[in-house]
């Protein structure tokens, strides 16, 4: 019997005062009780990271993968995608990096992050997404060198402007 049978058969057998005593119906209670799935609580892991991200708390949020790796709560489909969702945090928190050497790190590390994706995934949906965020780590690159270029001096303004344009050809 299904555990809906059996929950059906103890409650309708108790109500109508059949033959079954007590202790058989809690016997069909527990089994339908044994037999029906376990409820799992299931973290909203990709809202709350976009919720991070909008917020533009970014180290938080790569914090947040780090912890989500290992959470049983989180689901596999975001797991899949771990990857790719630190990629482009990367990106986008390198984007508002006061600092450069550390902007040119995350870059880095989101551009590396985002190739490991593309190469193990090949056939996933969210490859084109991660191309799209390898164009933006390019154009990233040439803004930045364009904005240094402008508190540089003559000499070095000509070279930071060449490398700018080097990122799009």
């Amino acid at each position: 019997l299904s555990a809906r049978e059996m929950f059906f058969l103890a409650s309708a057998s108790f109500e109508i005062g059949s033959a079954m005593d007590f202790a058989s119906a809690n016997f069909f209670f527990a089994a339908a009780m044994r037999a029906s799935p376990i409820a799992v609580a299931v973290e909203p892991a990709a809202a709350f990271l976009e919720g991070l991200r909008q917020r533009e708390y970014y180290d938080v949020a790569i914090e947040y993968l780090d912890q989500a790796a290992k959470n049983p709560a989180v689901p596999v489909e975001f797991k899949n995608t771990m990857l790719y969702e630190r990629g482009i945090t990367l990106v986008q928190g390198a984007k508002v990096q006061r600092d450069q050497a550390l902007r040119e790190k995350e870059l880095d590390d989101g551009q590396s992050t985002l190739e490991k994706f593309i190469s193990a995934n090949a056939q996933h949906i969210l490859v084109l997404s991660a191309r799209s965020q390898l164009g933006n780590v390019v154009v990233e690159r040439a803004r930045s060198r364009m904005k240094r270029s402008e508190k540089a001096p003559a000499a070095q303004k000509l070279q930071m402007m060449t490398e700018a344009r080097g990122f799009y050809t």
